[in-house]
């Protein structure tokens, strides 16, 4: 049994370089995060042209370990902030998790479907 999960992730930072994109590839792999719950991570920029890099996977995935390779993934680039966006196979189950430096932020997704205003109910 377990729970399967839709992933991507983006990163900023103040400088973003090919380079640097490489270095956590090659971090990734070495995990054997990219090719199981991510796919290799390219720059591309905003509708502001601001730089950013994303990492995606078309396909779900049971990544138990998340937080564990995230706050270690945040610690070796502790100039980069990383969303890690979570899509589960249950309703209404859409987060991401913002990381700096091994502190986490989670933001969960909420529904809310407001009261009607034309028909009583």
């Amino acid at each position: 049994m377990g729970y399967y999960t839709y992933h991507t992730m983006y990163a900023k930072a103040k400088t973003l370089t090919p380079e640097l994109v490489d270095e956590i590839n090659k971090w990734l792999e070495e995990r054997q995060v990219i090719g199981y719950a991510l796919d290799d991570g390219e720059i591309t920029t905003d509708w502001r042209n601001i730089p950013f890099v994303e990492w995606e996977n078309q396909s779900e995935c049971k990544w138990y370990e998340h937080h564990e390779d995230m706050e270690a993934l945040s610690k070796a680039f502790p100039d980069v902030t990383f969303c890690l966006h979570g899509d589960g196979e249950e309703k209404h189950d859409e987060w991401d998790e913002y990381w700096l430096n091994g502190e986490c932020e989670r933001c969960q997704a909420e529904v809310h479907i407001p009261e009607p205003t034309k028909i009583k109910w």
